[in-house]
């Protein structure tokens, strides 16, 4: 009887020594895992880090082009405006020789004849506006 208890204890401490032997197993795996995770959850951070980064620098970027495209058009907006007033000087000024305004609207292609005296004379007796 003696035997079989300690037969008993034998199998049931080698019983034990396989559950523990289990359990530290799993927990290998586990901890395996977690660790994985954490490493794989850092990559994604980095990555969420680097393109936010990317996007704000981009998004920089783009407002300043969008800057600079507006005082481009603001600037091509003031030479129109600009032409546009030494057009109606011009045209006052034909007029004041004596030229209809239909007749100076018509002068277009008259400016740039160097033999038309009426042209030539506008633009050398006035001179040209400057911007």
């Amino acid at each position: 009887m003696v035997t079989n208890q300690q037969q008993s204890i034998h199998d049931l401490a080698d019983e034990l020594e396989e559950e523990r032997n289990a359990s530290s197993s799993a927990a290998n795996v586990a901890m395996s895992m977690i660790l994985r995770l954490q490493r794989e959850k850092a990559e994604i951070e980095m990555e969420a880090r680097q393109f936010k980064r990317f996007s704000e620098q981009k998004t920089s970027h783009d407002q300043q082009e969008i800057v600079a495209l507006e005082e481009l058009l603001y600037k091509r907006e003031q030479t129109i405006q600009s032409l546009t007033c030494e057009v109606q000087a011009y045209k006052y000024r034909m007029t004041s020789y004596g030229l209809t305004e239909s007749e100076a609207e018509g002068v277009k292609g008259m400016i740039t004849n160097s033999n038309n005296s009426i042209a030539t004379n506008s633009v050398t007796e006035f001179g040209q506006f400057d911007n």
